[in-house]
């Protein structure tokens, strides 16, 4: 699987792990096994960069509650490599028949591109709609998806009126809606 997953005891000392979670840690499996969520050896933040508070680390979370974590963001700091990797995370409780919790399986993927992308996206995004210059951008057929608000200061026409509509709205030489 494509996924890095951690098996912890009810006591959070880690019992199992795969090559992606060794990888991804920055730890070898001898470093893993029988350490604590507790341990110095691990430091993660929260997704704004504030050190997590051990009781928000995900197994003791699951332990706590003994209920499903759904897509957590956290960011792990590995100290073989000295840097950080951003991890989407799931974290489950397995229960034997008599409903004692038995170990927490801890899973979790790196999107650390991902959140990069995300990151120039928005700083593109911002870019754009604070540029001084009109922006219009259209679809293959030639259709308007977007405006920026230059566009409508200059134009006069609205957001709502300019999407979906072909930027053939714009008259050569003429600068307003008000001239047609």
């Amino acid at each position: 699987i494509k996924a890095a997953v951690i098996v912890h005891g009810p006591d959070t000392k880690i019992k199992k792990s795969n090559k992606l979670a060794q990888e991804l840690l920055g730890l070898t499996e001898d470093q893993m096994l029988g350490k604590k969520a507790i341990d110095p050896l691990w430091r993660f933040s929260n997704e704004d960069g504030s050190d997590m508070l051990l009781e928000h680390y995900p197994v003791n979370q699951v332990g706590a509650s003994q209920t499903e974590l759904k897509d957590m963001i956290a960011v792990i700091h590995r100290p073989s490599t000295n840097d950080e990797v951003t991890v989407l995370v799931n974290a489950v409780p397995d229960f034997d028949d008599k409903g004692n919790m038995i170990e927490i399986i801890v899973t979790f993927m790196d999107i650390t591109a991902r959140k990069k992308a995300e990151e120039e996206l928005l700083k593109l995004s911002t870019a754009i709609r604070q540029s001084p210059t009109s922006i219009i951008i259209t679809d293959v057929e030639g259709n308007i998806e977007y405006v920026n608000p230059k566009f409508c200061e200059l134009t006069g026409f609205s957001k709502e009126e300019a999407i979906d509509s072909n930027p053939k709205i714009l008259k050569s030489g003429e600068t307003t809606k008000h001239e047609y």
